[in-house]
């Protein structure tokens, strides 16, 4: 299965807007119409980026199809930011694609940071 940087992208949004520090996100059935599996693959790999806070304990495995998610880390929030705008998303995604760049969650974050940086120095002007 390939890693699917916009489910990444819509899973740290239902993230960052669904938890407090405090409880936890459950992440069973958040994405409707895409296969638990494939959840479960992302949520895992964006646990090993770091984008969970409190490493291994970001995550909590519970009993059955649920994964428990207590809150993003600071890594995650900064990474969520720069990718949040659709238009710095779109732009990432063609610069990635189109220098045959790795798609990496760091490659992306390096990427979108230039096109965030440039978009907030327009928007000052």
């Amino acid at each position: 299965m390939d890693r699917d940087m916009d489910l990444i992208r819509d899973l740290l949004i239902k993230i960052k807007d669904n938890t407090d520090g405090e409880s936890f996100f459950e992440a069973g059935n958040c994405m409707p119409g895409i296969d638990y599996n494939k959840v479960r693959l992302h949520l895992e790999l964006m646990e090993e980026s770091g984008l969970f806070a409190g490493g291994r304990n970001g995550v909590l495995k519970s009993f059955g199809y649920s994964f428990q998610i207590r809150r993003l880390s600071n890594y995650g929030y900064d990474f969520l930011e720069q990718i949040t705008n659709d238009e710095i998303w779109e732009k990432t995604k063609t610069e990635i694609k189109e220098k045959k760049l790795p798609r990496t969650i760091e490659w992306i974050a390096k990427v979108a940071g230039i096109f965030w940086g440039s978009y907030m120095k327009n928007r000052n002007e």
